[in-house]
């Protein structure tokens, strides 16, 4: 293990992420950890300050008001006090986000899944789509329909795009249902590279830094077939060593 594993890219660059890049503030908090993580493997490590500044420079203007909360928190947290107060640590700042956001009369952005960088829907007017009904108030109910809370039964999205799916199912032909499968499996594909590609440089900022059975161990237990197949050019280090013999 003293080379760096060869299906792994050298080359992978890690950028801090963006709010509007996901779906919702705690899926953007996860890509965040794992970034500082990312971080941390190639010798930059932020001290728990720097972790919520880089939280708050990531969220949109739409968390403005949120945002404006925590940084006056911030104020009154003196740079050499090494105990981080409880509403300021990273794990606790995706839910009293939303909380500062509804009490300002706002709720929390959440957005719909599958954008992608740079790839985000504009209306027609080039303006981008609101992703939830800025008139739709949360009600504390249990809707019967989809068994989630928030919204009585004649307000149920996910009932309405069923049922839109369901007629919709008879319009679709052969032809139709080739396209569209192919279109799906092409878009799967390039989310799992996305993924995997994340997989990859963690692994060998553990292989650099000699944690080398953390490694094999994510990398194995990732990708659920064994590491060497990873690579589709095969290792010929030893066949060379050979004939150099």
């Amino acid at each position: 293990m003293q080379r760096i594993h060869p299906a792994l890219d050298p080359d992978v660059i890690f950028t801090a992420p963006m709010s509007n890049d996901y779906a919702d503030i705690h899926e953007y908090y996860t890509y965040l950890t794992s970034f500082i993580m990312h971080e941390g493997f190639a010798g930059r490590h932020y001290n728990p300050r720097e972790q919520v500044n880089h939280f708050l420079r990531g969220l949109d203007n739409s968390f403005y008001p949120a945002v404006k909360g925590v940084r006056s928190q911030m104020d009154s947290w003196k740079t050499s006090d090494p105990k981080v107060p409880e509403n300021l640590i990273l794990a606790n700042l995706p839910n009293n986000i939303e909380k500062y956001m509804e009490e300002d009369g706002k709720q929390a952005i959440v957005r719909r899944l599958g954008k992608g960088n740079g790839n985000r829907s504009k209306n027609d007017d080039g303006t981008t789509p609101k992703s939830e009904d800025s008139n739709r108030q949360y009600v504390d109910t249990k809707c019967p329909l989809c068994q989630t809370y928030g919204h009585h039964k004649q307000n149920c999205d996910r009932m309405a795009i069923w049922l839109n799916l369901k007629d919709g199912a008879k319009l679709v032909d052969d032809k139709l249902r080739t396209k569209l499968l192919g279109n799906y499996s092409e878009l799967d594909n390039k989310r799992r590279l996305k993924k995997l590609t994340k997989i990859r440089g963690t692994v060998r900022q553990l292989y650099q830094t000699g944690k080398f059975d953390e490694g094999e161990d994510l990398l194995n237990s990732a990708m659920c077939f064994p590491a060497p197949f990873i690579n589709n050019t095969p290792d010929t280090s030893d066949s060379e060593s050979s004939d150099a013999s």
